[in-house]
C-alpha cells in the first residue's frame, strides 16, 4: 500500500511521533469519502479527496451575494445527492473574501469562501469552502488540503475509509445495522413515489406468494374428511390471498388514484361543456337544414351582424361582413356558431329584391271587339305570371316572408276618352326583367291576336 502523505514540512521536522501515531492509528482518508456538513444540511455528501487543490469548493447554483448589516453574505442552493435534484437546501451565509481560483481546465473565476465545520471519522472542525457550479464535475464537493493538512495522509487506493468511522460501523453487526439503516432510510426517501409505490406493490405480491406458496403445503399434508372440503379450502385460500393483494394495491396507490379521479373529473367537465356548445351548434344547423331561411349568397342580418352568407354548414355559418354606410362588403369574415339562429331571429334582405310589384298599362281602343281582346290579354297576363310564379317558387320556396298570393295579377281600368281603355295589371316580377316582362306580354298578345 503507499501512501502520500500530506502533511506541512513542520510535522515532517519535529514531529515524527506523531506521524507513527497516525500509521499506527490509521487515521487515513480514502480518495473519495462520505463526510457530513452538519452546519448546512443533515444529508451526507461524497467528496473527492484532491492533495493538488489547496482549497475545498461545494457545488451550489443560483449564487447571489447581498449585503445584510452592513457586511456581505451570500444565499444559493445545494443539491447534496449526486446526479439527483429532488433533495435541495436553500442556503445563506457569510461571505468571509473572494477569491481568485484557477480551475482544472485552466480557467478563472472569482468565488464567494464562507466558512463552515465538517465532518469526518466522528471528527469535527471548521474548514473553508468556496461555492462555485459543479455541475460538469462527477462530485458535489472537492475537498482541499487545507481541509485536512496535519490531521489525515491519504491513501490513494482505497474508498471511504473514515466513513464507516463516521457512521459507527467497527464490526460486522454494526456493518449490518448500518445496511439496514441505510435501506430504511432509502425506502423513506421514495416512499410515497411513483418508484416507492412500484417497490410497495412488488413487495406485497412477494408476500402474497409466499402466502400462497405456505397455504399450498397445508393444504397438501392437510388431511380433510372429503375432497370437496379439500376444494372448499383451496378456493377459500386463493380468493382471501386475492381480495388482500387487492386491499394492498388499492391503499399504496390510493394517492394516484385521487389524482387520476381528479384528472378523469376535469376532463368530463371540459367535456361536457364542448359537447354541450357542439350539441347546441348541431341543433342549429339542423334548424337552418330544415327551415332554409338563406342560402349562400344572400345578404342576412341577425343581431349586430349583417352580411353576404359565403358558407354554411352543420356547425358554423361564415358571413362577409357588409359596411354599414353602403352595401359593399367590407373584407371582414365572421363566422357564426349555429347555435345563434336558436336564440336570434335571421331576416334574409336578398329575397325583397329578388321580385318587385310592377303595374304594366295598355291602352286599348274601344271597338266592338274589344272584350275578345281584353280576354284574350287575361289569358296572356294568366299564363305569364303563372310561369313567373313557378319560377319565383322554386326560388323563394324557403322564405317563409314571401305570401304566395303576391304572384297572383290584379287589373283595374282608366277610360281617357271615350273611344280609349287604359288596361292596368300589377304584378310582382323579377327586380331585373321588367322591361323583359313587358316585351313579353306585347309580344305574346299580338302573336295571339294575330292567330285567332
Amino acid at each position: 500500500m503507499i501512501l502520500i502523505g500530506v502533511i506541512n514540512s513542520h510535522t515532517f521536522a519535529n514531529d515524527r511521533p506523531n506521524l507513527d501515531s497516525m500509521f499506527k492509528k490509521k487515521c487515513c482518508l480514502g480518495w473519495r469519502e462520505w463526510v457530513k456538513l452538519p452546519k448546512l444540511f443533515k444529508e451526507r455528501i461524497m467528496v473527492k479527496v484532491d492533495s493538488g487543490a489547496k482549497t475545498s469548493s461545494l457545488h451550489a447554483r443560483n449564487i447571489e451575494i447581498f449585503e445584510k448589516e452592513n457586511e456581505e453574505w451570500v444565499k444559493f442552493v445545494v443539491f447534496p445527492k449526486r446526479d439527483s435534484t429532488k433533495i435541495k437546501y436553500e442556503l445563506q451565509a457569510k461571505v468571509i473574501e473572494t477569491k481568485n481560483i484557477r480551475s482544472s481546465n485552466g480557467k478563472m473565476s472569482i468565488r464567494p469562501v464562507i466558512e463552515t465545520q465538517i465532518s469526518i471519522g466522528g471528527k469535527t472542525w471548521p474548514i473553508e469552502i468556496t461555492l462555485v457550479d459543479r455541475s460538469v464535475m462527477g462530485y458535489r464537493m472537492l475537498l482541499g488540503r487545507t481541509a485536512f493538512s496535519a490531521k489525515f495522509l491519504i491513501d490513494s487506493g482505497k474508498s471511504y475509509i473514515l466513513s464507516e468511522k463516521n457512521l459507527g460501523v467497527a464490526s460486522k453487526a454494526k456493518i449490518k445495522q448500518g445496511m439496514i439503516t441505510r435501506t430504511i432510510e432509502y425506502f423513506r426517501n421514495i416512499k410515497g413515489s411513483f418508484l416507492g409505490n412500484l417497490v410497495e406493490t412488488g413487495l406485497a405480491i412477494l408476500f402474497i406468494l409466499l402466502v400462497r406458496i405456505y397455504f399450498s403445503r397445508v393444504i397438501k399434508n392437510k388431511k380433510f374428511h372429503s375432497p370437496s372440503a379439500k376444494n372448499r379450502f383451496a378456493v377459500y385460500t386463493r380468493n382471501s390471498t386475492l381480495l388482500l393483494l387487492l386491499i394492498a394495491i388499492l391503499v399504496i396507490w390510493s394517492n394516484e388514484f385521487k389524482t387520476i379521479s381528479i384528472y378523469l373529473m376535469a376532463i368530463s367537465v371540459a367535456t361536457v361543456l364542448m359537447m354541450r356548445e357542439v350539441i347546441k351548434n348541431l341543433h342549429g344547423g339542423f334548424l337552418l337544414t330544415g327551415s332554409r331561411p338563406f342560402k349562400i349568397g344572400d345578404r342576412i342580418k341577425i343581431k349586430d351582424v349583417r352580411g353576404e352568407v359565403i358558407d354554411t354548414n352543420f356547425m358554423t355559418t361564415k358571413v362577409a361582413e357588409v359596411g354599414k354606410s353602403d352595401s359593399k362588403l367590407n373584407g371582414h369574415v365572421i363566422t357564426l356558431p349555429n347555435s345563434i339562429f336558436l336564440s336570434a331571429s335571421v331576416t334574409n334582405e336578398s329575397h325583397e329584391k329578388m321580385y318587385v310589384s310592377h303595374t304594366f298599362i295598355y291602352p286599348l281602343k274601344e271597338e266592338k271587339d274589344w272584350k275578345e281582346k281584353e280576354s284574350l290579354f287575361f289569358e296572356v297576363i294568366k299564363d305569364i305570371s303563372s310561369s313567373y310564379y313557378e319560377d319565383a317558387k322554386k326560388v323563394l320556396n324557403s322564405y317563409e316572408q314571401v305570401e304566395t298570393t303576391a304572384f297572383e295579377p290584379s287589373f283595374s281600368y282608366s277610360f281617357p276618352s271615350p273611344d280609349r281603355v287604359n288596361m292596368a295589371i300589377t304584378m310582382l316580377v323579377p327586380t331585373n326583367k321588367k322591361e323583359e316582362v313587358e316585351s313579353h306580354i306585347t309580344r305574346e298578345f299580338l302573336e295571339r291576336l294575330h292567330k285567332s
